[in-house]
């Protein structure tokens, strides 16, 4: 009997488009150089280091990786969006005491040193206006980092991806894009409200002005301490950035409603406060 024997079949095999985008090639004269950052996902954990208990885990952001020929006189990195507009800068004429201030204990200063360099945007904005401080969490999309050493600028693109586990729960790209606007809007709102209680401050300890008018602001700004505390406004704005912050969610209609009420209370205290300093 004879054996028959049919080579298999062959499939078309559709090409996969690449994860990232092609790395430029390394430069050996360049004076500074940058590498293409890697795609960076939002994600809400602990991060946890040092522990020969424990397994790992970095802190959330993107790598930003430079080489450096020489140390440079200034360094700056600037991440701008989309839109091309700034959404954090840093330096490395940051105090040195801010170095580890971040959360996960990130550096805050950009490293210097002579060859290859790390430095991990945490992917927040700024705190407030007067900068500063971790903020909210921007929202996905595409984002550049803008090194510049020496008087030499390299700019290289990445992007900022949504969770894949909260997209299958069901979030979507709009709902953490409207979450990202709102926290702004909190965030700039609750910066103000403590630019003027840092005034009033000023002014009763100056006692300049109507002393009694002054502290009954301080009073409806600042929640005063004691075992059954009546939270004021900054606390009040506190709590609902805390609320819409803690994970990537679709906003609730507690939250905004919350939020419109403490802005009635707001404007009356901000004219008061207009009134009341001198």
């Amino acid at each position: 009997a004879s054996m028959q024997t049919s080579a298999p079949s062959m499939t078309a095999v559709k090409p996969v488009a690449p994860a990232r985008a092609a790395i430029r090639p390394f430069e050996t004269n360049a004076n500074v150089f940058l590498f293409a950052p890697a795609p960076a996902y939002r994600m809400h954990y602990t991060p946890m280091a040092g522990r020969p208990d424990a397994p790992e885990y970095p802190a959330v952001g993107a790598r930003i990786d430079y080489y450096l020929a020489s140390t440079p006189g200034d360094l700056t990195l600037e991440i701008l969006d989309a839109t091309g507009k700034v959404v954090r800068s840093y330096s490395n004429a940051a105090r040195a005491s801010a170095a580890g201030g971040r959360r996960g204990g990130l550096a805050s200063a950009l490293p210097t040193k002579v060859g290859m360099n790390r430095f991990v945007w945490d992917l927040r904005h700024s705190g407030g206006p007067a900068g500063g401080g971790n903020g909210p969490l921007v929202a996905h999309g595409s984002y550049k980092a803008r090194l510049t050493a020496g008087g030499a600028t390299r700019t290289e693109s990445f992007t900022v991806k949504i969770d894949p586990r909260i997209a299958k729960d069901g979030v979507t790209v709009a709902d953490l894009v409207e979450q990202a606007k709102f926290a702004l809007k909190v965030r700039d709102e609750l910066a103000e409200a403590r630019q003027l209680a840092t005034r009033v401050r000023q002014a009763i300890d100056a006692r300049r002005g109507d002393l009694a008018k002054l502290q009954s602001l301080w009073d409806r700004l600042t929640t005063k301490s004691g075992p059954y505390e009546d939270q004021m406004l900054i606390d009040q704005l506190s709590n609902v950035a805390r609320e819409i912050g803690q994970a990537d969610q679709k906003v609730g209609a507690s939250a905004y409603d919350r939020f419109n009420d403490l802005m009635k209370e707001w404007a009356v205290l901000r004219a008061d406060g207009a009134k009341a300093i001198q």
